[in-house]
């Protein structure tokens, strides 16, 4: 991660260190990082679902045609 990105929506995850350089403390982003991982894996199987749907549906009305 570049630190000073982090520092605009996170400061409380920023320090600076000796050398004036910025680092950061991903102890304190982990636990977001989790949480996010979480929430995109939910989504995930929401969108794999409906795909199953339309693909379902399409299925069905193209032995309608025939």
């Amino acid at each position: 991660l570049i630190a000073q990105e982090v520092l605009e929506v996170m400061p409380h995850s920023v320090f600076i260190r000796e050398d004036g350089k910025y680092g950061v403390r991903y102890q304190t982003i982990i636990p977001l990082l989790v949480e996010a991982i979480k929430g995109l894996s939910v989504e995930n199987n929401n969108l794999k679902k409906r795909l199953e749907n339309i693909e379902n549906f399409v299925g069905m009305n193209d032995v309608e045609r025939c």
